[in-house]
């Protein structure tokens, strides 16, 4: 079985697209868990709307590229809209942060993701240079 870590945030309709999230992850990765739901100010770019954010770990046979894919789906069954700027708001983001002990998204390391995977995996969960990241953030 693979694992798979997903980082989840939305600053446009947040609580309804956190909640559609929430129910297509658990439709596609049964047994699914979730961290705490966290709400940061935006990072890169001005906005009044703040995030919500989160991950989640999943265990699963689907390879990186399918996870992926999927993600991306689900992103368009709620609604996620095109923006030219990476850095923006959005109705969705979920993101492939890690699959099994590597890193797929190197966003992992300066994100929102920090605050939610803090607590969230142990330190054998994670490569060393996550752990280590994360011990000299605290």
């Amino acid at each position: 079985m693979n694992r798979a870590v997903i980082g989840i945030d939305s600053n446009i309709g947040r609580e309804k697209n956190f909640k559609t999230a929430f129910l297509l992850l658990r439709k596609v990765f049964p047994g699914i868990s979730f961290s705490k739901v966290v709400e940061t100010a935006p990072v890169g770019f001005k906005s009044k709307k703040k995030f919500l954010n989160a991950v989640a770990k999943a265990f699963t046979k689907k390879s990186k590229k399918e996870i992926v894919l999927e993600l991306k789906e689900m992103e368009k069954a709620i609604g996620r809209k095109k923006r030219k700027k990476k850095a923006s708001s959005r109705e969705i983001d979920l993101d492939l942060l890690l699959f099994n002990k590597r890193t797929a998204n190197k966003t992992v390391f300066d994100s929102y993701n920090t605050v939610c995977l803090t607590g969230f995996l142990s330190k054998k969960e994670m490569p060393k240079k996550l752990a280590d990241f994360l011990e000299k953030q605290a």
